[in-house]
């Protein structure tokens, strides 16, 4: 019986410490995105394009849902809510507002900087929802992942010159989005504290495509599915598979056993993952500066990971 209680001790301390690894590669997978939507966005409606992804992804979860399907029974208010937020807010708002930042200035380095600021959001959230505790070293910790992140995206420091002759409403639907992406981590680990990551997965791509389907019927983006040839197809598929579904499993697989805290963090592998693309794929080599950031982000990560274990 001891050795039984040690085995299963041993295999969740193993989840523990490997568990934001998976955060990470599932935020990294994100960056694959990169890919099909620069096809697809050329040709089709951005709903029309995540509707599509969303119906393709349902189809593959929609068994999961199946043998998930009684655990609905113990949800409480709080846990619809979460899941509903999830859905509506992180699949459809958010990516909304993002796209309406992006749509309100020719200076695109903008929103993607003032999305850095998500992490600090989701923090403070779980801080104050989740009730979560930090080490004394992760706020210097965290900084420096920041500053991690924005030398790998931006690898000087010019786009802050331009951040005074910005306009408001680029600022606030940023700061909309970054702040419903970060309340979409928090309430992940609210659920995923309680439910398997299949249940949240397969819950979050049903209420999301329902809702995706009433826009893109209400809006008339529907008449788009006559365009669709094989080729598209497959792009669509992909693009719903890699940086959709398997990407998300990856990262809730990760957040079932990751504090909200660590968790945002890890998800700051996005930008890394964007610019290992470039660089194998794309013959875009890391400047100096964003080697440096990779170091800086890699190594606090790994350090507040390792303290938080400790705690």
């Amino acid at each position: 019986m001891n050795q039984r209680l040690n085995h299963r001790h041993e295999k969740s301390s193993k989840q523990l410490i490997l568990a934001p690894l998976f955060v990470s590669l599932g935020a990294a997978l994100w960056a694959t995105d990169t890919f099909f939507r620069s096809h697809l966005a050329n040709k089709y409606n951005a709903i029309f394009v995540v509707t599509v992804t969303h119906c393709l992804c349902l189809v593959v979860t929609l068994p999961l849902f199946a043998t998930q399907f009684a655990k609905l029974k113990s949800f409480r208010k709080s846990d619809w809510l979460a899941v509903l937020f999830i859905a509506i807010g992180g699949s459809v708002l958010a990516m909304t507002f993002f796209t309406l930042a992006f749509a309100s200035t020719k200076n695109y380095n903008i929103p993607i900087l003032l999305q850095k600021l998500q992490p600090l959001i989701a923090i403070g959230l779980a801080r104050l929802l989740l009730k979560e505790q930090v080490s004394r070293y992760f706020i210097p910790l965290a900084f420096l992942s920041l500053v991690g992140a924005y030398l790998i995206s931006f690898g000087d420091l010019e786009i802050l010159k331009s951040i005074s002759d910005t306009r408001f409403e680029t600022v606030i639907y940023t700061l909309l989005a970054a702040a419903i992406w970060g309340s979409c981590t928090v309430a992940s680990r609210h659920l995923l504290k309680k439910e398997s990551f299949l249940l949240i997965t397969a819950s979050r791509y049903i209420f999301a495509t329902v809702l995706l389907l009433i826009l893109t019927l209400s809006l008339g983006y529907s008449s788009q599915v006559q365009m669709i040839d094989s080729f598209d197809l497959k792009y669509f598929a992909l693009m719903a598979l890699f940086p959709g579904l398997v990407a998300l499993l990856i990262y809730y697989y990760g957040v079932e056993s990751t504090s909200a805290s660590v968790a945002t963090l890890c998800e700051l592998s996005f930008p890394l993952g964007a610019v290992a693309i470039n660089w194998l794929f794309l013959d875009s080599p890391l400047s100096s500066s964003q080697i440096l950031g990779t170091i800086l982000l890699l190594a606090s990560v790994t350090a507040i990971n390792l303290k938080e274990q400790k705690t």
